[in-house]
């Protein structure tokens, strides 16, 4: 028997999608929503964001633009909403909304506006202009390693730059792959960043999540052997993801 409160509901939701059971995960979020009494920006977001895990990228764009709209420009979860948003169109192949949704990001007066800009670079990479790519990740890695040195306490720390980070590394290694003439020198690039990457503190989601956008942006270019080679990067991690099988 589901509980009667959107807390426990959104907490059931989210405890049920760590099990794949994404499906009761959906319900729980949608009997979270409708119980939330103006409070239906988290659960929203756990479902737009449970929509997108499942491949279910389109029927995500109306949750995310209801959370959009509803919210300030800062908030707790304008961050999270327009850093996945922009995601979704991403993966859509709707750069220029995705563009539109990273640059709103980016204005944020927040460290985490590593996030859109690195979004940016990926939309930037979709459209070929890979030096202005492989500018953004350079810019960003180094804004991120500037701030964790001034910022040692690693609690206050916000994990979603961590996140972004990273996959500022993965992009590095797009930009390799056609920056290069010598591709054994693209190769170790690619190994280094990679080494780099494997070591990140990052969970098993996040790892998923960053690998795959790598591989979609690989497939996007017309690169198949590396799409699928990154592609099963992230399946070898979990076997279970809907979004990769389907890829």
């Amino acid at each position: 028997k589901q509980p009667n409160n959107y807390a426990l509901l959104f907490a059931r939701g989210f405890v049920l999608v760590g099990m794949y059971r994404y499906k009761e995960a959906l319900e729980a979020f949608d009997a979270s929503i409708r119980l939330s009494n103006g409070n239906e920006v988290v659960p929203l977001l756990g479902k737009a964001s449970l929509l997108l895990k499942m491949g279910r990228v389109v029927d995500s764009f109306p949750i995310f633009d209801r959370i959009v709209n509803k919210l300030p420009l800062v908030s707790p979860y304008s961050y999270r909403a327009l850093d996945s948003y922009g995601r979704a169109m991403y993966l859509s192949g709707n750069t220029e909304e995705s563009v539109r949704l990273y640059s709103r990001l980016v204005t944020l007066t927040t460290d985490k506006f590593i996030a859109g800009a690195v979004g940016l670079g990926y939309c930037k990479y979709l459209a070929g202009n890979y030096e202005e790519a492989n500018s953004l990740f350079d810019k960003k890695m180094y804004a991120y390693t500037t701030m964790k040195r001034e910022n040692n306490d690693s609690d206050h720390f916000p994990v979603y730059s961590d996140i972004a980070y990273n996959k500022a590394i993965l992009g590095k290694i797009l930009c390799s792959s056609v920056m290069f003439d010598d591709q054994n020198e693209a190769a170790k690039v690619e190994t280094s960043y990679i080494n780099t990457f494997a070591q990140a503190k990052l969970t098993t989601v996040q790892r998923i999540e960053l690998l795959h956008d790598c591989a979609f942006a690989y497939q996007t270019r017309g690169l198949k052997g590396k799409a699928v080679e990154y592609y099963k990067k992230a399946l070898d991690l979990n076997p279970n993801e809907l979004a990769i099988q389907d890829a």
